[in-house]
């Protein structure tokens, strides 16, 4: 009996030891967002991209603000498998790049730089399986059309076989669909200040200009893609602008 009852003890507290240390491991999608961070290097990004000095220094100073609050907040924290001080240190050398890039004016290391510190956060999510982070599923939208951009702009079609190309503008497309049936609410439980008819013009650019994309391809010959590929980029980089300068609403 005296066995049974110390077996008994044991299990419980091991149970205890267990809860606790699986509550010491959780961590929420909230940890890992920083919507006016982000706000910031979608704001440089989009510089970068369109190759604009206007604001630049300002927007920057901005997002180096915003970070030193946010690797404040990150320190505090405590991520199961993730050495935070590192992963500060790794973002802080990112954004002495960024600097280093806005000083020289190179614009395409601007524009790479702001991504690459959107992409820390992005996979430090991605490490927690979280998925829905409505940002998070634009940008998977993004890379699948560069990828496509990338190979329509090389004459060689970058040595890809017709199924692989194929294979591109389905991953595409599934990325779309999964972005495109989010509802409203969905978006603004994270960006309130969104522009919601403004978001559903420019969701509406993006699937005809990728019919578009589809059409030009049927055809087989190259020099077609080009054209809808390059509107359908340009839909893309406008739901970018949209989240970069949703206005965020201040909770009293």
């Amino acid at each position: 009996m005296k066995n049974i009852f110390f077996l008994l003890l044991i299990f419980v507290f091991t149970n205890l030891g267990y809860s606790k240390s699986m509550e010491a491991q959780q961590i929420s999608l909230s940890d890992l967002v920083y919507q006016n961070l982000d706000q910031d290097l979608m704001k440089i990004w989009l510089l970068g991209k369109n190759k604009s000095d206007a604001k630049l220094n300002e927007k920057f100073l901005s997002c180096q603000n915003e970070w030193k609050f946010t690797k404040a907040k990150l320190s505090k924290l405590e991520i199961p498998h993730v050495d935070v001080s590192e992963f500060n240190d790794d973002v802080d050398y990112f954004f002495k790049l960024l600097f280093t890039s806005i000083d020289l004016k190179d614009y395409l290391n601007i524009e790479k730089m702001a991504y690459h510190i959107l992409y820390e956060f992005r996979f430090l999510r991605q490490c927690y399986f979280y998925s829905n982070y409505v940002l998070d599923q634009l940008w998977d939208v993004i890379d699948a059309y560069q990828e496509i951009y990338f190979t329509i702009d090389d004459p060689m079609m970058v040595l890809k076989e017709w199924s692989e190309f194929e294979d591109l503008i389905n991953s595409m497309i599934c990325n779309w669909e999964n972005y495109e049936y989010l509802h409203i609410s969905e978006i603004n439980k994270f960006y309130p200040g969104m522009n919601k008819r403004q978001h559903a013009k420019v969701k509406e650019d993006v699937n005809s200009c990728t019919f578009s994309l589809l059409k030009a391809i049927e055809t087989a010959m190259q020099d077609k893609f080009k054209m809808p590929c390059d509107q359908l980029g340009d839909a893309l980089e406008e739901l970018i602008q949209l989240y970069a300068y949703s206005k965020m609403k201040v909770l009293m």
